[in-house]
């Protein structure tokens, strides 16, 4: 009785060490997303962002002559945002902040966000806060979690199990997403996530912030990016948890 509760005890703390790793790994790879603005340069380009505001900005009446500003100033613009949601308690005065400059449109400076776009992204900014402490909470939990385990000389499972687990997990949600459809998804998780008061669905021609992200579009590359290095920093981890932690503890692994 006594090998049996052992050897379930093992199993839950591996099955907690997996959990918690894969929350950190979350975390840390948004960190690591963030530090680089989430390769906005590059998924401008790819896609085609410029024509989005070539063809929508001049629709815009209430933040005029957008479709004049560079690719360098469009970068800022959203490497500020990015860069304010991640503080919530200056969100909202960093957003009010920004302005654009755009050739011929009679002021050389106008604000960027209206209103409405500066409550949502501070609703960003709050949801970001809670995604940081709860990463910085998986982390802890993973280290008493690695401590606990090797105190108990748990052997891990294969990292070939390991890994098909969680391959297709991800591979079933992957699925889901696809059969019910990532637009409507994305609208779901906007309906379940933010305020009902305050709206977060802007047309291009009316937003700015919009047309600059090319909504929704622009976040399916940005997740898609997020989930692949965190499949990164998960498998470095469990090698290192395998290869260095365990055998440096002489606790035999399969």
């Amino acid at each position: 009785m006594r090998g049996n509760a052992g050897r379930l005890g093992a199993r839950l703390r591996w099955t907690g060490i997996v959990l918690t790793s894969s929350a950190a790994a979350l975390f840390l790879a948004w960190k690591l997303l963030a530090a680089v603005g989430f390769a906005y340069p590059l998924w401008y380009d790819v896609l085609g962002i410029d024509e989005t505001i070539a063809n929508y900005g001049p629709q815009n009446d209430i933040r005029p002559g957008f479709e004049r500003t560079g690719k360098d100033e469009r970068v800022r613009l959203f490497a500020a945002m990015a860069q304010a949601i991640q503080d919530p308690d200056t969100a909202e005065s960093e957003l009010a902040a920004l302005t654009y400059s755009a050739p011929g449109a009679g002021t050389p400076e106008k604000i960027f966000l209206t209103d409405p776009e500066i409550r949502h992204l501070v609703d960003v900014s709050r949801l970001v806060g809670w995604g940081e402490r709860a990463g910085w909470i998986s982390l802890a939990l993973l280290a008493a979690l690695m401590l606990w385990a090797r105190a108990g000389r748990d052997p891990p499972p294969s990292l070939k199990r390991t890994g098909i687990g969680v391959v297709s997990a991800v591979g079933a949600l992957m699925v889901c997403v696809w059969l019910i459809g990532p637009v409507r998804v994305f609208y779901a998780l906007h309906d379940v996530l933010f305020p009902p008061e305050n709206p977060w669905f802007f047309w291009y021609e009316e937003s700015l912030m919009s047309m600059l992200m090319q909504a929704p579009n622009l976040f399916g590359p940005i997740a898609a990016s997020w989930a692949l290095l965190a499949l990164v920093l998960l498998a470095a981890g469990f090698y290192g948890l395998r290869h260095h932690w365990y055998s440096g503890a002489q606790i035999p692994v399969r």
